[in-house]
């Protein structure tokens, strides 16, 4: 059971709220957490006495058909995200319970039921808009391996540019009868 009382909360709407948190916490010398999807058992989202960072109120999703291309904002769950791109019917390798937060999941490797096909959903990432822990400057990185620290990540939250497929039902009864 995790039993954290963080100091307060900045619920955060765009990325100026959490640049701006993230000054507040360093001038104020406080750990800092951040909460996106929610869907974390271990509770590293929540800080004890410090500044837990909430952007799950972030859910701005961005498809380029043409592209294939989808760019997910930080507090965007997988139900969000699926019922986004499956209007268009286009899908990737995501996760298996809707209320997982799409960032998280797809920096963590990803696993679902498109993986046989199409990789992890970490395989089908193309660039990461993030902002550094240390500071809270902006950073779009195509070097993934800095993604993930020994002790904490680098990024403070993530929108994540994700290769799609083309994908509808039929189709994939379709392509699972031929196997």
């Amino acid at each position: 059971m995790v039993d954290k009382r963080p100091a307060a909360i900045a619920y955060c709407s765009n990325a100026d709220d959490v640049v701006s948190a993230v000054t507040f916490a360093r001038s104020q010398a406080v750990p800092i957490s951040v909460r996106a999807g929610g869907h974390n058992v271990a509770g590293s989202c929540v800080c004890e006495g410090g500044l837990v960072i909430d952007v799950s109120r972030m859910k701005v999703i961005s498809i380029d058909t043409s592209e294939r291309t989808v760019r997910a904002e930080a507090g965007l769950t997988l139900g969000e995200f699926d019922t986004a791109t499956q209007r268009f019917g286009l899908a990737t390798t995501m996760g298996v319970n809707s209320d997982t937060g799409v960032s998280g999941l797809t920096l963590g490797g990803g696993l679902g039921w498109l993986m046989a096909k199409y990789g992890l959903a970490a395989d089908n990432l193309l660039a990461v808009e993030m902002y550094r822990w240390s500071d809270g400057s902006y950073l779009e990185d195509q070097d993934f391996w800095r993604l993930s620290g020994i002790e904490r990540p680098v990024y403070l939250y993530a929108t994540p540019k994700i290769e799609m497929r083309d994908f509808t039902v039929t189709a994939a009864i379709s392509s699972a009868r031929r196997s």
